[in-house]
């Protein structure tokens, strides 16, 4: 048993917790997805499905089979699946959605699978762990302050005569986050915002936005 003085520093308990169970001797079956909170949604569905007693980790991206004894299962994200489990997390659980949602984009992965262990509970009435829902509402704090920090520092150019552009390198997965407000700033222009930490960016045009890997190539004028 790890003891105080040997924990690793800036470990927490939950972080401690999520270590003992996949150090265990059991199988474990290594759910893979795109990243996307939808992807991550379609994955509890499909835990939800699957014998209670599998030990199931979530991996995040299309990682290698390192081990000849790991199970891995891709998921495709299904919108469809997602937002029907997003409205039950609206209405019947705990933590919120907003904090579900912003914990998740902190990119904290072991509370990302202390928070798929618990959503993928089916008709459970067991509340969440004290530990995980402090610190899944510290996550969320956290992205909301690096989220409207960058909301009234952030400065889009233009680069021609239609796009205004921006570059970012945030500590957290704020992009989606900043849409609706630069959407609301920027009415009736077209934008393009860039997270350079995390290769992809939003590209809203005619008042539509989509998620994009594509780079656009203005350089010069995008803000640092």
């Amino acid at each position: 048993m790890m003891n105080r003085n040997s924990m690793p520093i800036g470990t927490s308990q939950v972080q401690l917790r999520q270590q003992k169970d996949f150090n265990s001797n059991k199988s474990v079956l290594h759910l893979s997805y795109d990243g996307s909170f939808n992807g991550f949604l379609t994955a509890i569905w499909h835990r939800r499905k699957m014998n209670n007693s599998q030990e199931v980790a979530l991996q995040r991206g299309q990682a290698e089979q390192t081990s000849i004894f790991k199970t891995t299962k891709y998921i495709l994200a299904n919108q469809s699946i997602a937002r029907q489990l997003w409205h039950e997390l609206d209405k019947n659980k705990k933590p919120s959605a907003r904090i579900a949602y912003f914990a998740y984009l902190a990119e904290k992965k072991y509370l990302n699978q202390a928070l798929f262990n618990f959503l993928s509970q089916v008709d459970s009435a067991r509340p969440m762990d004290p530990e995980v829902h402090k610190a899944l509402e510290k996550a969320a704090s956290e992205v909301q302050n690096e989220k409207v920090r960058h909301e009234k520092e952030l400065q889009l150019r233009k680069t021609n005569e239609t796009l205004w552009c921006a570059e970012l390198h945030p500590r957290y997965d704020i992009i989606p986050l900043l849409s609706r407000h630069i959407k609301k700033k920027y009415a009736g222009c077209d934008w393009f915002i860039w997270d350079s930490k995390r290769r992809y960016g939003v590209l809203c045009q005619h008042g539509h936005c989509t998620l994009t890997k594509k780079r656009l190539h203005h350089r010069s004028a995008l803000a640092s």
